[in-house]
């Protein structure tokens, strides 16, 4: 294997990390229920897309501002990183018993060096299509999922180097990446509650495309399949608080280039407990923290392996009626851990949504502060600052209770 594709599997292989699994937590509140954690996969995420029992079509869009600006430009090489995406995403019961979705963005990125000099990556990213059925009504599901590739890949070197730091763990950008050459996939989830008790598994499978690795090299790259396993466990205490808990696990096949086994990702263990409570007869409130850790990948060709990583969050968040809507003001913690002390580092994000809505719409404007350090290469630490803004629309939700 020569050299430039050596430098190319390196950056991809970072690249599409952010895509093999999904995230531990994001940076809004928390939605503690087994059948919420079930259905997404997620502890923490303010979905554009809200479904609402009896609405038989609901769908979103909005647009989502991330900036990131460093302290040791002139070490690091880099001045900031941008996000600009638009989500789109619609649902539409059919039946009873049947949900369609579809989900995608279009992003522009943007990576300005030292001295000015800009990298960006614009275009719209995969589309993901899911059909549910409930095969036993409150209890079993079964979703297909297919990954349609519209999404932007072959990209030149400076590009890789956008799209790795997107997909970083450390920084919550709203997507993780553009292109990944399609897929599909099949989950069963069963749910059941035992009077305060509730209890979830979902057992799923999934098959990445093909994508160009790199614009000036031949070969196309398709990730490993993955095979997860989420269980999920709340109960009511105190009356009136819940507690959550969710462990996840995800393992790899080799991952192919050009049909040969190139690279063997590190499988993904991940643990997140959550803690709601009322406060008095319209506000509640909620603690969460987790601990996802991603072993050591392996390169099946002379190429040193990736380091394995852990990811702890934790954070807080108040849900309370005011300024005729609902506002939502939180507090979250990121530190990710390497084992070569690369890309590693920590943040912290304080700021808060509100929600206005009616029949019709919903409005949701988001303002959040962050700031943290990270280490960018071998003895080189950066502080950073950034501001993420955003404003959904969401339509077919009904009136905010």
């Amino acid at each position: 294997m020569n050299r430039p594709m050596r430098r190319t599997l390196i950056r991809w292989t970072a690249a599409v990390a952010g895509l093999l699994v999904l995230p531990l937590a994001a940076t809004e509140i928390p939605t503690p229920s087994v059948a919420a954690l079930m259905g997404s996969g997620t502890l923490a995420a303010q979905d554009v897309l809200t479904a609402r029992p009896g609405a038989g079509f609901t769908a979103g869009t909005g647009i989502q501002f991330q900036s990131f600006s460093f302290d040791e430009e002139g070490r690091t090489g880099i001045e900031s990183i941008s996000l600009l995406t638009v989500p789109l995403a619609a649902r539409a019961a059919l039946g009873s018993r049947s949900r369609l979705e579809m989900r995608g963005h279009w992003a522009q990125g943007s990576l300005v060096r030292e001295g000015g000099e800009e990298v960006t990556i614009q275009g719209i990213t995969d589309t993901r299509v899911s059909l549910s059925a409930d095969v036993v009504p409150g209890i079993v599901t079964v979703t297909a999922v297919g990954v349609l590739p519209t999404g932007e890949d072959g990209f030149d070197q400076d590009q890789l180097e956008l799209a790795g730091a997107v997909a970083s763990d450390l920084l919550p950008f709203r997507i993780s990446h553009w292109g990944s050459g399609g897929g599909g996939g099949l989950f069963v989830t069963a749910v059941h509650s035992f009077g305060l008790t509730g209890v979830g598994v979902d057992l799923g499978y999934q098959r990445a495309g093909e994508f160009t690795v790199d614009e000036a090299t031949a070969g196309a790259y398709r990730p490993g399949d993955q095979f997860q396993v989420t269980a999920a466990v709340d109960r009511i205490v105190g009356g009136a608080g819940k507690l959550t808990l969710r462990l996840d696990g995800s393992f790899f096949r080799d991952g192919e280039l050009d049909g040969t086994n190139v690279f063997r990702s590190g499988s993904r263990l991940g643990a997140v407990g959550s803690y709601s409570y009322p406060l008095g007869p319209a506000s509640s409130g909620l603690f969460y923290a987790g601990y996802r850790h991603r072993s050591e990948g392996t390169f099946l060709v002379d190429l040193d392996p990736r380091p394995s990583q852990g990811v702890a969050v934790a954070g807080a968040a108040i849900r309370t009626p005011g300024l005729g809507g609902v506002l939502t003001p939180s507090v979250d913690l990121r530190a990710l851990r390497r084992d070569d002390g690369v890309d590693q580092g920590w943040s912290v994000g304080l700021g808060g949504s509100g929600e206005w809505g009616t029949q019709v719409v919903t409005v949701v404007p988001t303002a959040r502060f962050r700031f943290g350090s990270v280490g960018v290469r071998e003895d080189v630490t950066s502080g950073f600052l950034g501001l993420d803004l955003s404003m959904q629309l969401r339509f077919g939700a009904g009136r905010l209770p």
